[in-house]
This record gives C-alpha cells, structure tokens and sequence, in this order.
C-alpha cells in the first residue's frame, strides 16, 4: 500500500512498488476536486465620496465560482474632523469593484494611519458592486493625516 501525500493525501509510490492504476486514477480525481485559479490580475475602479480617485484591486477568480479581491487605497484628502466629540469621523467614502459580483461572504477592512483609528464599513447587507465606509479617529484633525484603507473581499462572480 502507497504512503500518502501530506496536505491532498495523494498516493504516493516508492521506485521499487508495483503501479496501481486505480490508485492513480484517484490522484485525479482528487485534483477535479480542487477549485483551482482560472483567472488573475489587475483592475482598476473609481471610489468617491470624501475624496475621489481610483484604486488598483488585484483579484483571483477560482473555478468553483469564487473570488478574491484586495486593495490599498491611500488618502491624504481626509480629516477626521465631524461629530462634536470623540470617535472623530470623515465623509463616507464609496470604492467600488471592478467586476460583477453575486454574492459577498466575507470582507475585512482595516486602516494604518499616524494617529489612532480605524475604518466603519456603513455598507448595506444586499449591496454587492460597492463598499461604503468612514474612517474613524479618537482625535479631531485639524490638518490632513495620510491613512491607508486595506479592503480585502471574498465572494463569488458566478
């Protein structure tokens, strides 16, 4: 009997084993199972809102009809100065996707920034082609600080 591979459980076969062809033809069949990248790269779509630009997403579409989508966005446009106290927020923020989505499982957002805060998504639950959001802060910023949004997105595109 073959050893098995660690992370798939493939069959493995020593030099001096006889070949059993069944047990190959499940190494297959095992590999069909797989949900492998069918498409990746690079896409650009418009944010808007508190400022205006467009960000580079890099996506990987799977053949099981998953996706992922990751992004930085930097500002240096947006001042946490609304709200009369402390947390401090900016203008809500829209970024979009740059390719068609059915459904959104999972999305993390997170922020770096000289100062402490962090990023509200204010997105509604059905919303799929976009993500709305406000960067928040414990201080109220009378200058520009540069922040940078990270957006990572796992859904499906068919």
């Amino acid at each position: 009997m073959p050893n098995l591979s660690t992370n798939v459980g493939f069959n493995l076969f020593l030099e001096n084993e006889c070949v059993d062809f069944e047990q190959i033809n499940d190494n297959f069949e095992k590999l069909d199972k797989m949900a492998l990248c069918v498409e990746s790269g690079d896409k650009t779509a418009s944010y808007s809102g508190g400022t205006t630009g467009n960000a580079t997403w890099h996506y990987r579409k799977y053949s099981d009809g998953t996706i992922d989508l990751y992004t930085k966005i930097g500002f240096d446009t947006l001042k946490c100065n609304q709200g009369s106290a402390a947390p401090y927020y900016t203008q809500d923020c829209k970024v979009y996707f740059p390719v068609t989505l059915t459904s959104i499982d999972n999305v993390h957002m997170y922020m770096a920034s000289n100062t402490i805060g962090w990023v509200q998504d204010i997105t509604g639950k059905t919303v799929i082609d976009c993500r709305n959001f406000k960067i928040m802060g414990m201080t109220n910023e009378n200058d520009y600080v540069y922040k940078q949004v990270y957006i990572n997105v796992k859904g499906r595109w068919k």
